[in-house]
């Protein structure tokens, strides 16, 4: 297994989902790959952690901030992992750069014939899409696609959405394995406080 993730990706106890996976040993965490400031979340805005090994599991962590589909590939090959688990908290507007990281490293897995797992979170700002549309030409890592600014969607609905709209286009292709957890209990109507 490779997971995508971040401070953000834990469990209810507060844990990190790789550590819980790691020491469950249960999982085999081939490779963790971590987004804008980081797996462990010591990178500053516009910047990673570098690829090295995590010292508290031994884990191969890979920087992929900034990665196009065809880093992601090369790194899912080069690890060799077989399912890829996506568990990071959006917030919910077009130019955080976490979506983006989950869009290629969809985009990644489409050519290496991967399984795609999202653990989806709440949207914390709620259901309802407000905002102008990304205009063509304007695309840039904080908004690659069009969509609305205030999108309204999980992760786990925008990987959806990005699995059937933009992937056939970009990436040749659909996910041959997509598979959305859904968080429980959350409704579109609410808002973070309401979780």
């Amino acid at each position: 297994v490779g997971i995508v993730t971040n401070p953000t990706g834990i469990t209810g106890g507060l844990a990190s989902i790789v550590d819980e996976m790691h020491a469950s040993g249960d999982v085999d965490v081939a490779a963790v790959f971590g987004p804008e400031h980081g797996f462990r979340g010591t990178g500053q805005a516009g910047d990673g952690e570098g690829d090295h090994v995590d010292p508290r599991t031994g884990i191969m962590v890979y920087d992929v901030f900034g990665a196009t589909a065809t880093k992601f590939t090369e790194l899912y090959q080069r690890s060799g992992v077989e399912t890829v688990v996506f568990d990071i908290q959006d917030v919910g507007a077009r130019f955080y750069t976490y979506i983006w990281t989950m869009y290629e490293a969809m985009a990644g897995a489409v050519p290496a014939d991967l399984r795609f797992i999202v653990l989806d979170r709440p949207n914390p700002v709620g259901g309802d899409a407000r905002g102008p549309m990304l205009r063509p030409g304007f695309e840039s890592g904080v908004g690659k696609k069009q969509i609305i600014q205030q999108h309204g969607m999980t992760v786990g609905e925008l990987a959806r959405f990005f699995d059937a709209e933009i992937l056939p286009d970009d990436a040749g292709g659909r996910l041959s394995d997509l598979h959305v957890v859904r968080a429980d209990g959350w409704r579109r109507r609410m808002r973070f406080a309401d979780t």
